[in-house]
């Protein structure tokens, strides 16, 4: 699964790839994300220490 436009810990807006459970790649945000995968937009997502919230 790909979580796109995560601002981690508040900083610069990212894409979060999380597989099995588990976040396997932070890479800085890309508009035109890989849609073969399932994709989640919301640019209000901030994630810290491993949690995502609003």
């Amino acid at each position: 699964m790909l979580i796109t436009n995560v601002r981690p810990w508040g900083g610069e807006p990212s894409d979060v790839e999380i597989q099995d459970g588990r976040i396997t790649a932070i890479t800085p945000h890309a508009p035109q994300a890989d849609r073969d995968r399932t994709v989640i937009h919301n640019g209000r997502v901030v994630a810290d220490g491993g949690n995502l919230t609003e």
